[in-house]
């Protein structure tokens, strides 16, 4: 025995289905950049000062693949701050203008934060880890994680 079942609107179900994806990827994508806001000020504050170079040019990259539908954001130092390094005359060092580290040239020393971050989070063999990523994402990763979620379930009730 053969039964025969006809759905109609099965268009407009799967329209709406793409819809909610749409709001709800959005709403996650927004939710992630504003929630760890709190770790990068975190990791700011905890980060160390030679220049003030590592401290700058710390950001936030989100990222997303839309096969596997993952969501992400990266925390690091950000490129475009390869600066030009003095020492003053207290023995400190420095980082000088974009402008003054073009016209120092090749005999200039250069400090680019993308390149060490991972030797002062970690440490070498010579100098001792000075660790300010990872307290700042340990203390926060839960909350974080639960207000996204608390965010797209908002975007999702307001459809």
């Amino acid at each position: 025995m053969t039964t025969r079942v006809t759905v109609t609107g099965d268009r407009e179900i799967i329209a709406n289905l793409k819809k909610t994806e749409k709001v709800i990827w959005k709403a996650l994508g927004k939710s992630v950049k504003q929630r760890t806001k709190g770790m990068l000020s975190a990791a700011k504050a905890r980060a160390p000062t030679r220049t003030g170079l590592l401290r700058r040019s710390l950001g936030i990259k989100p990222w997303r693949k839309r096969r596997s539908r993952v969501l992400g954001v990266v925390i690091g130092a950000r490129s475009g701050y390869k600066r030009a390094i003095t020492k003053t005359r207290r023995g400190n060092f420095r980082a000088a203008s974009k402008k003054a580290s073009v016209a120092a040239g090749a005999d200039a020393t250069y400090a680019d934060p993308v390149k060490y971050l991972h030797l002062v989070e970690r440490g070498t063999r010579h100098a001792p880890a000075r660790r300010f990523l990872e307290p700042a994402f340990v203390g926060r990763a839960d909350y974080t994680a639960s207000q996204v979620l608390s965010d797209a379930w908002a975007a999702v009730e307001m459809m």
